[in-house]
């Protein structure tokens, strides 16, 4: 027996499935389409606001590059493609930098060359300019300590010191001008002494010093007790010179800390004024060192307002570990540089 069929679905108004077009609801088409529009929505609204940002950007981009092209500022992409303009490093950002002594002191000499347009000073100076036998403190100078001043090296002991008072004796010699030198200790002048020109004098006020030769440019005096002897060998000496010798004359005072740790600050006062005036007067050029570390600040400023300018040297406790550093610090009424330079062993 055959079962009973079930009876078929109905489309329409009676036709059989696969008989006639088949419909989908309204219901189902208005979803379909409208999910449709609102994804398309979706896609415009987020392009548009791509669009504006890269429009905002592009804009302040043209902005900043037209202040640029005004001096005001620079754009970041030009400032990337141009090289760093160059300045002068102050000092502190130079010992930061770890900067070489050699190239400090190449850029030093070149500045000086620049300015002046004076090139291989050695150990001579320019007129008006008395050489202290070292190139860069003469750079600084401008050729050398001004003629006829009494200039002032404020130092600690150290042998960047000894080394200057050195180069500046030395200077004296070779250039066969009239060199006076008046110390406690004529180590530094030992070498001088031996080969002793008849240009160079040297007062040492200590009766315990030897020396391999003495002359008659030798005054040995009993120290720094008695200022008077020490002003009484220093005229007889100028009094020899007579007009017979011309050019520079030049005098380095080495015992100034030792005279005013001896008679104090108005004592010293006096008899350095006198030294100094005299000395002026019979045409040197005089350097004198006090060690500051030696006295209070009012007994070392009493006696350096003697002075027409003042040479510095420094102490500073850096990365390479004790470094000491020349500047000038005033120059009355004359034109030096106001850089500081780093010393080193081979000054």
């Amino acid at each position: 027996m055959v079962a009973n069929a079930p009876p078929s679905p109905i489309n329409g108004e009676g036709g059989m499935m696969g008989g006639g077009p088949s419909t989908v609801p309204a219901s189902s088409s208005f979803w379909i389409i409208s999910a449709g529009l609102f994804g398309a929505a979706v896609v415009v609204g987020i392009g548009l606001i791509i669009y504006f940002i890269l429009l905002k950007n592009s804009r302040a981009e043209e902005t900043q590059a037209i202040k640029d092209q005004s001096g005001s500022t620079r754009s970041i992409a030009q400032a990337n493609s141009l090289k760093p303009a160059s300045k002068t490093l102050a000092p502190e950002e130079r010992r930061d930098m770890s900067i070489p002594v050699a190239e400090e002191r190449n850029e030093l000499q070149k500045n000086f060359e620049t300015e002046t347009g004076i090139t291989g000073l050695g150990s001579h100076g320019i007129a008006g300019r008395v050489a202290t036998g070292y190139m860069n403190l003469d750079g600084l100078l401008y050729g050398g300590i001004p003629s006829n001043f009494a200039v002032a090296l404020t130092s600690p002991a150290c042998d960047e010191r000894n080394s200057m008072i050195n180069s500046f004796l030395a200077a004296g010699v070779k250039n066969r001008e009239v060199t006076f030198y008046v110390t406690i200790d004529p180590a530094l002048a030992r070498e001088l002494v031996e080969k002793l020109p008849s240009s160079f004098y040297l007062f040492v006020c200590n009766p315990q010093a030897s020396f391999a030769r003495k002359s008659g440019n030798t005054f040995v005096l009993n120290g720094v007790q008695n200022l008077t002897d020490i002003s009484i060998a220093l005229n007889q000496a100028i009094r020899k010179l007579a007009p017979l010798t011309k050019g520079s004359r030049r005098a380095c005072i080495d015992i100034i800390s030792d005279v005013l740790l001896q008679h104090g600050p108005v004592q010293t006062r006096r008899w350095l004024t006198e030294v100094i005036t005299g000395l002026r007067s019979a045409g040197f050029t005089t350097l004198a060192t006090i060690n500051p570390q030696m006295h209070s600040a009012e007994d070392f400023y009493a006696i350096l307002g003697l002075f027409e300018g003042e040479i510095d040297i420094r102490e500073e406790t850096t990365q390479r570990g004790l470094e000491r550093f020349l500047r000038i610090k005033r120059m009355s009424n004359q034109k030096y540089i106001k850089k500081e330079i780093r010393l080193t062993d081979d000054i």
